[in-house]
């Protein structure tokens, strides 16, 4: 099987990996603009509303998804998103009604497979990130354009910075310790949403921009780069609109890498992807 192919299939690979190093959003206004108008009052009130609403009501949550690299030839993949809250993250991705393969996101793992090359990855979560605690919990509250604070299990707004960033925006800065990524979400107003999550690092920036639709599917935009260089790029929907929220037979069974398989890691994975 040629290269692409198997790059096809491991697409939906690549964009857990964008999300895990967490995610550039939406850029503000260009300058010139209007004078922001926010008072410190209303984003401080949107914030604490977005922090309330985080806590995710659902234990488990099953919905179609699809994946494409942005900027190549490769067509989009088709599958299904599964999460059991606070434990694991899975997606099972078919082509043309063919399982290609699947991929588990644990606090202490990023496992995958693609069953036609016959190829796995397999990478330590601590490891991609750098050594910087981000959980499962964290991810899924990304997935689905929550807001979150890196390593805890409800957003903490003790010590964020809010900073109005346009006439009807805002970002909230969390705070982190000296040397670890900073991160921010921008919040676009008068419907105090999150439309964006940055990151930076080291010289390494990613990020993610959400868009929705009235039947509340979202639609991510995932970008990573490195020395002022898009490494990647890549794009996620989630049909919301028909998750199975509490479904019995989503449930967390051990995730298996198939014998006989050979290992591919993740770098060599976005190499080949950035030189498509």
């Amino acid at each position: 099987m040629r290269l692409k192919t198997r790059i096809t299939a491991l697409s939906a690979t690549l964009l857990i990996f964008i999300l895990a190093a967490s995610c550039a959003g939406k850029k503000g206004p260009a300058g010139g603009g209007p004078e922001p108008t926010l008072t410190k009052k209303e984003m401080q009130a949107a914030a604490e509303r977005l922090a309330a609403e985080a806590s995710p009501g659902w234990q488990t949550i099953s919905m179609p998804a699809s994946v494409r690299v942005n900027n190549s030839s490769l067509p989009r993949v088709s599958g299904t998103l599964t999460m059991v809250r606070d434990r694991d993250i899975r997606l099972s991705i078919r082509f043309l009604g063919m399982e290609m393969g699947a991929l588990a996101v644990t606090d202490d793992s990023i496992k995958g497979y693609i069953k036609l090359k016959r190829v796995y990855v397999c990478e330590s979560i601590r490891d991609l990130l750098g050594g910087y605690p981000a959980t499962v919990g964290n991810l899924q509250s990304l997935l689905l354009d929550r807001l979150f604070t890196i390593g805890d299990a409800t957003p903490d707004l003790s010590g964020a910075s809010l900073t109005a960033t346009g006439d009807n925006s805002f970002s909230i800065l969390p705070r982190v310790k000296a040397g670890e990524p900073t991160y921010s979400f921008g919040v676009e107003m008068p419907e105090g949403r999150i439309s964006s999550l940055t990151m930076s690092h080291k010289g390494r920036k990613a990020g993610v921009a959400y868009s929705g639709s009235p039947s509340g599917d979202l639609t991510l935009e995932a970008t990573a780069s490195s020395g002022g260089k898009t490494a990647v790029s890549a794009s996620i929907e989630l049909q919301a609109g028909r998750a199975r929220i509490d479904d019995q037979s989503v449930n967390s069974r051990p995730f298996a890498i198939p014998q006989g398989y050979s290992r591919l890691s993740a770098a060599a994975l976005l190499n080949a992807l950035g030189k498509l």
